[in-house]
């Protein structure tokens, strides 16, 4: 008797039930729907936050994957530092086992570069740098002379892993010495501070280690009025004049040296404060060009 009751009710009320629940279920689709579409939006403008972040604060790139764009090392390296210059923090991997250099690689603050069992040699009658900072601003008509401004830098690190090695032409630029009357190779520091194989200047927070320099051509590493300088665990190789291994002068502060191996043909480790006092024109005496940028 119950359950008759039970069934003429629920089919009296069918249609009405019916009616009711279609207008829940819209009510409940509509409300899922908004719920949704808010968690969509948020998420969005989550994800849009973190690349905006991440476009801007780190990049981290092997130079390999370089080399099919540029028709030279150089080239390649070029692309791969201006690739990262709008990244804030820059790690790059030079993961080639010989890199062969025309021109001096130009590190801006906050670079990492990371030498994985690599070697890098200059080519021959390359006149130039191998690693420096990129905060001088030269004079196009005289761009072995003093540069015009130099701007700060700081957090560089250049860290070899395994076997590394930097290395400097085996056929010397030759330049014609105009106070001797002769041409000769471009090294010595008559020749000035393009003739160092890694130069800062102006430069904080700076770290060089794992690496052995070989066939350097005046000073290995030379530091101008830089500060807070971590310098380690490298071997410095060399046979020709002023073939000092590092140069720590010009208002040079809070540096650390250990590790330091080799055989240099002048100071293994060099403390001064040599820099520019005076203005000079050069050639001056038997400099061509200046030692001193600061």
């Amino acid at each position: 008797m119950h359950l008759i009751i039970i069934i003429l009710c629920v089919r009296g009320m069918k249609e009405k039930l019916l009616n009711t629940r279609m207008v829940y279920i819209l009510f409940l689709n509509s409300r899922v729907l908004l719920l949704l579409n808010i968690f969509i939006a948020l998420f969005f403008i989550s994800c849009s936050d973190n690349e905006a972040i991440d476009d801007n604060s780190y990049i981290e790139v092997r130079l390999s994957d370089y080399l099919k764009y540029g028709e030279n090392h150089s080239d390649a390296i070029r692309l791969c530092l201006n690739d990262c210059i709008l990244y804030e923090t820059k790690v790059i991997h030079f993961d080639i086992r010989e890199i062969c250099i025309d021109e001096a690689i130009l590190l801006d603050s906050n670079t990492t570069v990371v030498l994985e069992d690599c070697i890098i040699k200059q080519n021959n009658g390359v006149f130039d740098n191998v690693f420096r900072g990129n905060n001088l601003v030269l004079e196009d008509d005289n761009p072995f002379g003093i540069p015009l401004h130099i701007d700060s830098i700081s957090n560089i690190r250049i860290i070899g892993r395994g076997e590394c090695k930097i290395i400097g032409p085996d056929v010397n630029a030759k330049i014609y010495h105009p106070v001797r009357n002769v041409e000769e190779d471009a090294i010595g520091d008559y020749y000035g501070w393009r003739t160092l194989q890694i130069s800062f200047s102006l430069a904080s927070d700076i770290e060089i280690s794992g690496i052995s320099f070989e066939q350097i051509r005046c000073w290995a590493i030379s530091f101008d009025k830089c500060s807070n300088v971590s310098v380690h665990d490298l071997s410095i190789f060399s046979d020709c004049k002023n073939g000092d291994g590092i140069n720590i002068r010009s208002g040079c502060h809070h540096c650390e040296i250990y590790n330091i191996t080799g055989d240099t043909s002048d100071d293994t480790i060099a403390c001064s404060a040599l820099g520019r006092n005076v203005k000079r024109t050069y050639p001056d005496g038997n400099y061509i060009y200046p030692m001193d940028l600061l």
